[in-house]
């Protein structure tokens, strides 16, 4: 209960939580859900609940929340292929697709035929 609880007292009661925030340690995810499977198909969630308590500081509850399936979202990974955003690129382009682009400038360094003088162009 927001102001009457602590982090002690909330794993006393609902044990170690499922997640934790990632960047910091004031946010804990308890995390309950319930599916169905018929025969050889894919599981399909029939119930899930996500207790969201937040800490301040010093440790103590400043909020908690409920979620529910609402939220849940289907993601299908592709299997050899992963999708990013941007220009689609055959495999002939992304091997060829530079040449002509690396290194076309003046040659920089103690080969330098350039004769313009020291070592840092003075």
């Amino acid at each position: 209960k927001a102001g009457v609880d602590n982090k002690d007292s909330v794993e006393k009661s609902l044990g170690r939580p499922s997640l934790a925030a990632q960047w910091t340690d004031s946010r804990w995810y308890y995390v309950t859900r319930r599916t169905k499977q018929l025969a050889f198909k894919d599981p399909k969630p029939e119930m899930q609940s996500v207790l969201i308590v937040d800490f301040d500081a010093k440790g103590n509850v400043t909020k908690v929340g409920k979620r529910g399936l609402e939220l849940a979202a289907n993601i299908s990974p592709n299997g050899n292929v992963t999708p990013t955003l941007g220009k689609k690129r055959s495999f002939w382009n992304a091997v060829f697709g530079n040449i002509g682009r690396v290194g076309s400038g003046p040659a920089q360094g103690p080969g330098n035929q350039d004769n313009t003088g020291g070592p840092n162009g003075s």
